[in-house]
């Protein structure tokens, strides 16, 4: 008999195996796949420097929002009403769109370098 509306359902002892299963399974098959490939910390580290623009500012952008930053956007909303919000994250699209030039120098002057701390 199919659940009643508004009642949960919940997985038999078999579907949690399963899913533990898939799952471990999984990161297995994606970690002996990842260890047959010849990399260095390097290309790991820089992905092969084949990063575009739009990955990167990506990226930069998720790091940059985080719990905080959402907090901190919602009080600008409580505060400013609706341009609260897209005040506060229009600086920090255009702090990205600033430091891409630098990087472009950065790769220019120093093509052997990378970014990344060892």
């Amino acid at each position: 008999m199919p659940p009643a509306s508004g009642e949960i359902v919940q997985l038999g002892i078999i579907g949690v195996i399963a899913l533990l299963l898939l799952f471990y399974g999984g990161t297995m098959w994606m970690s002996v796949a990842i260890s047959r490939k010849k990399e260095n910390a390097d290309d790991y580290m820089t992905a092969g420097n084949n990063i575009g623009f739009g990955v990167s500012a990506a990226s930069m952008t998720a790091t940059w929002i985080w719990a905080s930053s959402m907090y901190a956007s919602v009080t600008a909303g409580y505060t400013y009403g609706v341009s609260g919000p897209i005040h506060y994250g229009l600086w920090g699209a255009l702090m990205i769109l600033f430091i891409y030039p630098f990087g472009k120098r950065i790769r220019k002057v120093a093509p052997a370098r990378t970014p990344s701390p060892r």
